[in-house]
């Protein structure tokens, strides 16, 4: 056998179990010529096993009586114990209606939307010969959240089945103040009880056996800036040795510019360890809103004439802002809205506020589930929160324009969050996330921020209007800055 891959297969095995190893406790390997005999120390019990290497067959490992391959050795309940993890994953799952968005690849042009898990599936069972990075862009409210929770659903089920041996550990980073990838996996690893730490989670990757789904990576970024993150990304895609995948999700194509950049300069090995695969999430067709509504019916126990009933309230509530339906999150809160409401206020008719009853929830959202401190509690108030968007909204309409330079978005949040005399660490985090919060995407020019919707920054520009009219302000010198819209 060659020796040096038997050197450097030594190297890595010895590595790996001292990822799983308790603190404190070596890994004491001895050499048996082709063969290493290895003993350590794992959640306080003392394990041991024989490893024998093939440039044909791979590594072959023995332990408690048993022959395995390698990787299956690693899963095993001594170590990993990745089939308690995919139970803890199942039993987690969320089991309300769900319905295939789309997606394809943002590279190609003109090509057909396929459902997006299955996608998703076939480009991380895909054979390749280095890392495959997969960065899954859409819109806030495009239903990336639920498309990777029912990958790593549909994953930990084909895998308690025997179905795969690939198992995807979620993370979320949306709202989580945190900054290197470790402080994530630590987190939704103890959010599991999972058995294994943040350590071993490279050893996983590399091996094939799990599969990192990096939720919210541009909200991960926001924390403290842009070095830390893509320096601890680009530090776990070194340690997976051009093997293994990774996803992660953003809300714009302007961070898979940020990762390509940043990661290929904080690598020394650049882009040649790993391959990269932009995928976009496609909004909903009125086919994707119908199977919906007949889930959502479902879920509910309605009837035929129920359903045929909700699916009009619905639609009526629509009936102006038909474009925004075609976002997952906000036809998903107006079926709700329209369902919980009582006999009286079912139909939301043209003289009621859908966008500001969309508008209000989406700021609870970013609030409740988004903008967190470290304790997961809410940095900013829902009345600070909507007079942030209605400042930025005021600046464009100033401006006399619908975008704003990156910095001057920053400093309007700063402004206001001086104002309201919110601490300096909150301050530093709402303002290195603004690219990243509901409502905002990035426009036209060259990192600029917009309002994803015109319905939503005249929404907010008209509180703030409101407010300055409260306030004896000369509405003349404000409404002549811009023209207003034909609504």
């Amino acid at each position: 056998m060659n020796n040096e891959f038997f050197e450097h297969q030594q190297k890595r095995i010895e590595r790996d179990i001292a990822s799983f190893s308790d603190p404190g406790r070596k890994v004491e390997v001895v050499r048996h010529h082709r063969q290493l005999h290895a003993t350590w120390i794992v959640r306080g019990h003392p394990e041991e096993a024989v490893f024998s290497m093939s440039l044909d067959h791979g590594i072959n490992v023995k332990a408690n009586g048993q022959n395995q391959r390698y990787s299956s050795f690693l899963a095993s309940d001594r170590m990993a114990d990745l089939r308690n993890m995919a139970e803890m994953i199942q039993s987690t799952a969320d089991k309300g209606p769900y319905v295939e968005t789309k997606a394809s690849l943002s590279a190609r042009s003109n090509c057909e939307p396929e459902p997006a898990v299955e996608y998703l599936v076939n480009l991380l069972d895909k054979e390749g010969t280095s890392t495959q990075v997969i960065m899954v862009t859409g819109d806030a409210g495009a239903g990336k959240t639920q498309v990777l929770r029912r990958l790593v659903q549909q994953q930990a089920d084909m895998y308690l089945r025997g179905k795969t041996e690939k198992l995807c550990l979620y993370v979320n980073a949306q709202g989580r103040a945190l900054a290197r990838l470790d402080e994530a996996f630590a987190t939704e690893l103890q959010d599991l009880k999972a058995k294994l730490t943040y350590h071993s989670i490279a050893t996983l990757a590399r091996v094939g056996i799990l599969i990192p789904v990096i939720d919210g990576f541009d909200e991960l970024l926001g924390v403290s800036g842009y070095e830390d993150p893509f320096n601890s990304l680009a530090k776990f895609l070194e340690q997976l040795e051009g093997e293994g995948s990774l996803v992660a999700s953003a809300r714009s194509v302007y961070y898979q510019q940020e990762f390509l950049s940043r990661a290929d300069r904080a690598s020394t090995n650049g882009a040649q360890s790993w391959e990269y695969f932009p995928v976009k999430v496609f909004d909903w067709t009125d086919a994707e809103k119908n199977e919906y509504i007949t889930g959502f019916a479902r879920h509910n126990n309605l009837s035929k004439e129920e359903i045929s009933e909700h699916k009009n309230r619905i639609m009526k509530a629509f009936r102006r802002y038909r474009e925004l339906s075609e976002k997952p999150l906000f036809f998903a809160r107006v079926a709700e809205i329209v369902w919980k409401a009582d006999d009286s206020q079912r139909v939301l008719s043209d003289n009621e506020d859908l966008v500001g009853a969309l508008a209000l929830a989406y700021l609870e959202r970013e609030r409740r589930e988004k903008l967190l401190d470290r304790q997961q509690s809410p940095l900013l108030s829902a009345d600070q929160l909507k007079e942030l968007m209605a400042e930025l909204a005021q600046e464009m309409w100033n401006q006399e324009t619908r975008e704003l330079d990156s910095a001057s978005v920053r400093e309007v949040a700063d402004y206001i969050l001086g104002v309201e005399e919110l601490p300096e660490p909150v301050r530093q985090i709402v303002v290195q996330r603004m690219s990243s919060l509901a409502f905002l995407s990035h426009g036209g020019m060259q990192e600029s921020i917009m309002f994803e919707h015109e319905v939503f920054f005249f929404f907010f520009l008209a509180h703030s209007i409101v407010r300055q009219f409260q306030e004896d302000a000369d509405l003349r010198v404000v409404l002549s800055r811009s023209v207003l819209p034909d609504l």
